[in-house]
């Protein structure tokens, strides 16, 4: 179904991108029953956030082997299961793949490897963008910029103070792609925002989650 009567005094599935309606990991919940899903559904997110943090640690950082294993378990079993109750676990093993792609993308300059690590970033960043998780994807893009200028600024040209256009136009078509990419999933939710009570303020919940009340 495409709506949603419980919520917010009812709402459109799509339009709350908290529900991941897009996320490609809802296959996970057609399997056997709802509680045996659900948990698999959890399960494969952790494992597979452990797998892309000792990814990245390993052949991004370049560190020891055993490090990276010992990060990316402390990945999946310390942070990551920590902050199942809030959904992190969605987008988890996303956020250790944009910075991988991210990196190796600033990494070689060559035109083949740009293009190549240019469609995995415009990949990860679109399930990113749809996988239920969208104030975790806020804040990978908010760094992944950060780290976007400071490599621009490190990339450009000495005598001509330009950057390599190719450089430049790789990582503009990932970007831009992925955001296309997620509009079916980011559109409804904008829309449906706008028209909400929540255009004219926060709920309640939110004002006193943001506030650190005393008790907190």
């Amino acid at each position: 179904p495409l709506y949603n009567p419980y919520i917010l005094s009812g709402t459109t599935f799509v339009g709350n991108m908290d529900t991941g309606v897009f996320n490609p990991m809802n296959i996970l919940l057609l399997i056997g029953d709802f509680y045996f899903a659900y948990g698999l559904f959890i399960f494969v997110h952790l494992f597979i956030a452990g797998i892309s943090m000792f990814f990245l640690l390993k052949n991004a950082f370049y560190l020891d082997r055993i490090i990276s294993l010992i990060g990316g378990l402390a990945y999946m079993f310390g942070y990551v299961w920590s902050s199942v109750g809030n959904g992190f676990y969605r987008c988890a093993w996303l956020v250790p793949l944009v910075f991988y792609f991210l990196i190796k993308f600033f990494e070689n300059n060559d035109n083949k490897n740009l293009r190549i690590y240019s469609f995995f970033l415009s990949i990860s960043l679109f399930i990113l963008l749809i996988c239920g998780n969208f104030l975790e994807a806020y804040f990978t893009l908010f760094f992944s910029g950060i780290f976007i200028i400071f490599n621009l600024l490190n990339h450009l040209n000495k005598d001509t103070k330009i950057i390599d256009k190719q450089l430049f136009w790789s990582l503009a078509v990932a970007f831009i792609s992925g955001f296309l990419l997620s509009c079916p999933a980011i559109l409804p939710a904008y829309f449906a925002g706008v028209d909400s009570y929540r255009a004219g303020g926060i709920p309640l919940n939110e004002a006193q989650h943001w506030s650190f009340p005393p008790i907190r």
